[in-house]
Order: structure tokens, then C-alpha cells, then sequence
């Protein structure tokens, strides 16, 4: 069984870091205070994940950036996986409003996540769970066509992960009854 790259925490700082742009494993390494090869570990395992790719060569440098159309499709996979979001993983990989916010959402909480040494697969587990309950607190009427689109397709992620909250509160209350605690 090979481990998730994407639940440990130094690979997550790696992939923090990158985020700020473009950096070799030495620039990398310098910031984080570890040695180059560690991070050039780290690199290749985000490599291997998909999110991290080699940018061109700049002479002997090797420079790495984020593949963020790689991070925008596994967080549209982060939606519930069933056969009823099936549709709806694969409409947001492709929308640019999702695109947008994922981009946008990953670089405000990178530093924080940094410094709290989150694991990505936590912070990409924390927007798939809120992501979906910020629906009705979004503007409606948008006059472009993709951000309808985008909404809809919230809204429709919303219905299916309320029945899913229902389904584990549900096991979760069962799971407190039996200890006595409710």
C-alpha cells in the first residue's frame, strides 16, 4: 500500500510554498530550512500526485510550478463520489468560475496551512465540506452564462451533500446514543 503524498505534511509544505511561484529545490529548501534533497523527494511525489510539474529548464536549474489544472481537478473529484455527482465532478473540472475559486482559495490559505503544517488532503477535504453550504449566501442574477452555470451546479452539490450530512449525522447521533452520551 503506498501512502497519500497529499496527506503528509512536509510534502503539503512543499506544495504551500510553491504556490507563491515558480522555485527550484534549492530556492525551495532555502525557505522551508531543510536540504535540497529532502525537497526534491517531496517534488517527485507531487510530481507523481499530478499537482506539481517541471517547468522549463532554465539552464542546469530544474523549476517546478504548480499544475493547477491538476489541483482544479482533484478538488472537483473531492465532490461526493457517487454515480449521482458524476456529472457534476466532471462539469466543475471544466468550469472556470470553479477554476477561479479553487486558484484563488488555495493561495489565500497557503500560508496559514504552512504554518499550521496542514495537510493538503485536509484543506481539500475542508473546501469540498464548505464549499457547497456557502450557496446561499452567493449573489444570484449574474448576468454571465458560465457563472450561472456555476451556480446551478452548487446548488445541485448542496442537495446531494445535504442528504449525505443526513445519512452521517444520522450514524453519528446512532454511534453517541449507544455510548450512553445522548
Amino acid at each position: 500500500m503506498r501512502l497519500n503524498p497529499l496527506r503528509n505534511p512536509g510534502t503539503s509544505k512543499v506544495f504551500y510554498t510553491l504556490i507563491e511561484g515558480t522555485s527550484t529545490p534549492s530556492q525551495l529548501a532555502a525557505r522551508l530550512g531543510i536540504k535540497p534533497p529532502a525537497v526534491t523527494e517531496q517534488l517527485r511525489r507531487l510530481e507523481r500526485v499530478g499537482v506539481v510539474r517541471l517547468d522549463q529548464k532554465r539552464g542546469k536549474f530544474r523549476q517546478y510550478l504548480v499544475d493547477w489544472d491538476k489541483v482544479v481537478e482533484t478538488t472537483a473529484n473531492g465532490v461526493y463520489a457517487d454515480e449521482k455527482t458524476l456529472e457534476l465532478r466532471e462539469f466543475f473540472k471544466r468550469n472556470e468560475v470553479f477554476r477561479r475559486i479553487v486558484v484563488g482559495y488555495f493561495r489565500r490559505v497557503a500560508h496559514d496551512a504552512l504554518m499550521t503544517c496542514m495537510p493538503f488532503e485536509e484543506v481539500l477535504d475542508d473546501f469540498s465540506a464548505d464549499l457547497p453550504w456557502s450557496y446561499p449566501r452567493l449573489k444570484r442574477g449574474s448576468k454571465r452564462r458560465e457563472a450561472r452555470e456555476f451556480l446551478k451546479a452548487l446548488k445541485r452539490w448542496r442537495e446531494l451533500a445535504g442528504e449525505m450530512r443526513i445519512v452521517t449525522l444520522d450514524a453519528l447521533m446512532d454511534s453517541l446514543e449507544e455510548e450512553g452520551l445522548l
